[in-house]
This record gives structure tokens, C-alpha cells and sequence, in this order.
């Protein structure tokens, strides 16, 4: 059921916001309506990619998404708070991959991990300086938002 889980769900690009913003989502470019003047592809549709107009718009929104992304180089930075309170080098190996691993593939990629995230957990305890532990505004309005009680489980 996991298999491959790891390889194919990438990270938030946009973490620590939850996603892109829906200003930046909904201005993605529409296609023309009038297909006239537009060559034909080989599937037999319009080919929208040979409409300069909808191609500058279309590089408008990348570089708009590309810069609400969080860096690489950042992800270090926001994903070390959630490690600081937890004793990683006390974690099994079912910790880090929900299962224990039945192969040596998979415990390559199980000590890939605590590596990582060992590392990233003592850098934070050793130069918490360079990590942000201030509350983020954002995830404190959806707290407001979406932790409602229920009468009910």
C-alpha cells in the first residue's frame, strides 16, 4: 500500500503556507475562445501553444507561482520547529516509514532519512538562531477557521 510513497509524493512547494495563494491560482490563463487563425495539432485540436498572447500569459503566471514557492535552501529552516519537540534519535525504524522495512532497499531509505532529519534536529537544538520558531499568522487564522468542536466523533 506505501510502496513508493516517499519517491512520488513530492513536499509542499509552497510550505509553510498550506498552498498557493487563490489570487495567484485563479489568474491562470484561460485559452482563447476563437480558435480561428490557431494550426492544428497532431490530435487534431487548435494548438493553444502557438497563441503568443496566451503563451505571454502563461510565463506571467509561472513566474507569479514560482515566486509564492519556498525556496529549497528554506525548507531546512521552517521544517526543523516541527522536530525540536520530539526525541528523533529515540525513533524506530517504524517511526520514520509507518511499516518495518522488508527489504534492505527499504532500510537504506529508512536511514536515509533519520540521517536527515537527525541532522536537521541538531543543528536547530545547537543554532536555534538560524530557525524560525515565531507562530506563523497564516496557520493561526486557519486554526480559527477549521478547529471547530463537533457534538459528535
Amino acid at each position: 500500500m506505501y510502496e513508493g510513497t516517499f519517491k512520488e509524493v513530492l513536499p509542499n512547494k509552497f510550505y509553510p503556507n498550506p498552498a498557493i495563494t487563490l489570487k495567484t491560482k485563479w489568474s491562470y490563463p484561460k485559452p482563447p475562445e476563437d480558435t480561428k487563425g490557431l494550426p492544428i495539432n497532431e490530435d487534431g485540436f487548435p494548438d493553444f501553444k502557438a497563441d503568443k498572447e496566451l503563451k505571454r500569459a502563461l510565463e506571467e503566471y509561472e513566474q507569479r507561482e514560482a515566486a509564492e514557492r519556498t525556496p529549497i535552501d528554506k525548507w531546512g529552516y521552517w521544517y526543523a520547529r516541527f522536530l525540536i519537540p520530539y526525541d528523533i534519535p529515540a525513533f524506530s525504524d517504524f517511526d520514520f516509514w509507518g511499516k518495518l522495512p522488508e527489504d534492505s532497499e527499504e532500510k537504506k531509505v529508512v536511514d536515509g532519512m533519520r540521517a536527515a532529519c537527525l541532522e536537521v534536529w541538531r543543528d536547530c537544538k545547537i543554532n536555534p538562531e538560524n530557525y524560525n520558531f515565531a507562530p506563523i499568522p497564516r496557520l493561526e487564522e486557519h486554526k480559527a477557521i477549521y478547529d471547530v468542536g463537533y457534538d459528535y466523533i
